[in-house]
């Protein structure tokens, strides 16, 4: 077996409640979740570290513990996000507006299953896998000549469980193999793939995990939120352009940020159309 080359570092904005979204009740789940991963080689793993602690002491706040985007005023953040954007690192995100997800997954059975947040969560690993594997086994086969494996850090998160999650791959596995996937057109790299693997750790004890904070926060602020009064703002997420990841045509949007479901299906406001118009090169 193919020793492990590559770490992705996984956390999300939002929320993964899916049974009422913004705006349809008070007390709703955000209409957004993001999902984004910071992909590093592992030559490059004892970098993470000095990489985070040097974004905090660039926003002269030495005593964090733990960096937080959200908690940051504006020009702390782009502080992170210019130091994030210049780091060795790929980066990945998909984004999901939930409000608009039939015919992607199955919402209304999982509203009725007490696992549903779980499996939503789950799903949204599966669109990010099968873009951070095929990069991974692109980059190993041109680097290496053979095909490299991947560990996955999760943020761990209430509701989520490493266990199932495993279980929920395995079946994805299985399908594939069999040629029985639901959504034929992608697939997950499983050659890279190892589910010993897969852990979930707390951020404070893992700075990749704060990495990856930024990341999907940032891409988060671009889409705003409403219950809080947060208003779309491109900035940061547009400055992490350079470590985007690209597909072997080059293109990000669709590879590196992917949107569940196709914008088409989306409503979305004059801010919110901003973020995807810069990826999308408009």
């Amino acid at each position: 077996m193919s020793e492990v080359s590559y770490i992705a570092y996984i956390d999300e904005s939002g929320d993964d409640g899916i049974g009422f979204v913004k705006p349809e009740r008070v007390g709703s789940a955000s209409e957004w979740m993001v999902l984004g991963a910071v992909v590093v080689r592992i030559d490059r793993h004892n970098e993470v570290q000095p990489w985070v602690k040097d974004i905090i002491n660039s926003i002269n706040q030495p005593q964090l513990r733990m960096l937080h985007f959200a908690k940051l005023p504006h020009n702390k953040r782009i502080i992170s996000v210019e130091k994030l954007g210049s780091m060795g690192v790929r980066c990945f995100v998909v984004i999901s507006n939930k409000k608009n997800m039939s015919g992607y997954m199955n919402m209304r059975v999982h509203y009725a299953n007490a696992s549903a947040k779980s499996y939503f969560y789950n799903w949204m690993t599966r669109v990010l896998l099968e873009s951070i594997t095929d990069f991974c086994a692109r980059d190993s086969t041109e680097r290496y000549g053979t095909i490299k494996k991947l560990m996955v850090d999760f943020s761990r998160r209430d509701g989520v469980s490493l266990p199932g999650m495993i279980e929920y791959l395995a079946k994805i596995q299985r399908q594939s193999r069999s040629g029985k996937l639901f959504i034929k057109t992608r697939d997950i790299v499983w050659d890279v793939m190892d589910f010993s693997k897969l852990r979930m750790l707390d951020p404070v004890n893992r700075p990749g995990l704060q990495l990856s904070d930024v990341l999907s926060s940032s891409f988060y602020q671009a889409l705003g939120d409403s219950r809080i009064g947060l208003a779309p703002n491109p900035e940061y997420a547009t400055r992490l352009n350079r470590v985007i990841a690209k597909s072997k045509n080059g293109w990000q949007f669709g590879y590196g940020i992917k949107v569940m479901p196709n914008l088409d299906k989306v409503i979305l406001t004059d801010g919110q159309r901003k973020i995807f118009d810069f990826y999308r090169g408009k």
